[in-house]
């Protein structure tokens, strides 16, 4: 492919010395990579930190086909782009670049002569969903599919969307920079069941709760799945399981709501006082675990009463007093 640029916004002496050192190594193993000089924003690859004001302007002004890298101070600041946590060390961006490399070099080929794999695996159709891991999980569990997510630095999630089953070796914090990763860093596979029961070996069963919300924190972009909408109304079938490390505040007086009665995503977020695009986030992550149902086949739904029965359930409980409280 032809000369790819490196673009640094907004980081300090330190850190741009990195980029040089990783981009000399590059050199050294035949990548053809320039740095710009400072102040050219226009590489290929926009190497910035979110905290500068040089990096804010930078990241809002991307051009199409420009890829950015986020230096951040903690997770929350990736912003769905490529990010490293600071202090950036040589070998985890040099890893980083050769992973963007290697995708942009297999774009920029018409027609690319790869090697038969091994695996029957398929490369996933597209899909109008955004291709980060949260519309990941989503996708798999609304079409039951069985998924291999591949992130850089070798990070591997298993989606078995049939059983709502996540398997993984990696932590959370690694599962954080995956959150983050847009399509261009993953490569998703479709699987058989006997693939993916070989691939699993080996890792460990995690918990939906525990990766969705990390996900919808991280990669949440407040797009609905094809076949559903704003205007038709929709109720919880039972409480969603939470993550009270990652999960939104504000979620919990939308659970409430949507359990006391059927609403419109509309009137949900008029309702809750939160965003239509976070009330669709929510209404992803309850698509996911399987929770919510259109008002169509959800049943009658009668008034609360204003005190509740000796025997009422806990569920009833939680919600009447989150949705009738106010901020």
């Amino acid at each position: 492919m032809s000369e790819v640029t490196l673009s640094v916004v907004g980081l300090s002496p330190q850190e741009g010395t990195v980029v040089n050192v990783a981009a000399n190594l590059l050199a050294a193993l035949d990548h053809s990579v320039k740095v710009l000089g400072s102040g050219d924003y226009s590489g290929d690859i926009v190497l910035l930190s979110p905290a500068s004001e040089a990096g804010k302007a930078a990241l809002g002004s991307l051009a199409a086909g420009q890829r950015a890298v986020l230096f951040v101070d903690s997770e929350d600041q990736g912003q769905g782009h490529a990010s490293l946590l600071r202090p950036v060390r040589v070998q985890t961006l040099h890893d980083l670049l050769v992973e963007l490399l290697t995708r942009l070099s297999t774009r920029s080929v018409a027609a690319p002569v790869a090697a038969t794999p091994a695996t029957t695996a398929k490369p996933i159709a597209a899909s109008p969903l955004p291709g980060n891991l949260f519309y990941l999980l989503l996708d798999a569990m609304l079409s039951r599919s069985l998924l291999r997510v591949e992130c850089c630095e070798g990070s591997v999630v298993l989606i078995h969307g049939p059983t709502r089953g996540i398997y993984t070796r990696v932590d959370s914090i690694t599962m954080a920079r995956v959150a983050q990763s847009g399509p261009e860093l993953l490569r998703v596979d479709r699987l058989g069941e006997s693939e993916f029961m070989q691939a699993a070996r080996g890792m460990s069963l995690t918990r939906l709760h525990d990766v969705i919300w990390l996900a919808e924190r991280h990669g949440s972009r407040g797009v609905l799945p094809e076949g559903h909408s704003t205007e038709v109304p929709v109720r919880l079938k039972v409480w969603p399981k939470f993550n009270s490390r990652h999960v939104r505040p504000e979620y919990l007086k939308l659970a409430a709501l949507l359990s006391r009665q059927p609403l419109t995503l509309h009137a949900l977020a008029s309702a809750g006082g939160v965003a239509l695009p976070q009330v669709i986030d929510f209404y992803n992550a309850a698509l996911a675990f399987g929770v919510v149902e259109s008002k169509a086949s959800a049943p009658v739904v009668t008034p609360l009463p204003s005190k509740s029965p000796a025997n009422a359930g806990l569920l009833s409980k939680i919600a009447r007093r989150l949705a009738l409280k106010r901020d």
